[in-house]
């Protein structure tokens, strides 16, 4: 959708219903603002170069103004009409960050601010150590799998069977949601994977401490 982009309004877009959407700057075309489920806003410019559709992604809203990310939209803008966007485009790419560059990030910067049990999801993180060393946005829905299924094999207990798998598998769906919003990467490989195995409660014993605590107080009682 097409709005008269102001700062207000870009202040007070709600965060998307499921899937994010997107909203076209109509001073400046080409300029758009993504909004995630977690309101996250992210800047893009679309556009075209050498007759391919081009998306380039600006930076994230408040960091970049709705005035910077104008500014810099017409600059690139500019640099495509000039030809030299192309020269900066020859530039080498950054080094593609790994899921073991991210996990610690991602631990720092949101589960320690928004999960109590952050310690738990580094450790159940940490545990899925052969996908580490791969490009967090070459990771496919396969890989994870096997690494799950791989950590189902190593539990012995059946009564907590599947558990840590499926610890594992809110974590790291947790951590692509982050990736999203953060704009590291487009898509989840986990979205919409359900847990590989369906927990089953374990049954509790009371301990002796707890029987004759509880003998204590019917005596009271009585």
């Amino acid at each position: 959708m097409k709005k008269n982009l102001t700062p207000k309004l870009i202040e007070h877009l709600p965060p998307a219903s499921g899937k994010r959407y997107e909203v076209r700057d109509e001073l400046l075309t080409g300029l758009l603002l993504r909004v995630s489920a977690t309101g996250a806003k992210v800047w893009y410019l679309a556009t075209r170069i050498d007759g391919r559709s081009r998306r380039i992604k600006l930076g994230s809203w408040p960091i970049l103004s709705l005035k910077d990310a104008r500014e810099k939209a017409q600059m690139i803008l500019r640099d495509i009409q000039l030809g030299l966007f192309q020269k900066r485009e020859d530039e080498p790419a950054p080094k593609s960050l790994t899921l073991g560059d991210v996990i610690p990030q991602f631990i720092e910067k949101h589960a320690k601010r928004h999960t109590k049990d952050w310690k738990g999801t580094e450790s159940v993180l940490l545990r899925i150590n052969k996908l580490h060393g791969l490009k967090i946005d070459a990771i496919k829905r396969a890989d994870v799998i096997r690494e799950l299924e791989r950590l189902i094999s190593d539990i012995e207990d059946n009564g907590g069977r599947g558990t840590r798998a499926n610890r594992g598998l809110a974590a790291i769906k947790k951590l692509y949601s982050w990736c999203i919003d953060q704009g590291v990467v487009e898509i989840s490989p986990v979205a919409g994977l359900k847990p590989l195995i369906k927990e089953v409660a374990r049954e509790r014993w009371l301990s002796d401490t707890e029987i004759k605590s509880f003998l204590m107080g019917c005596e009271a009682e009585g």
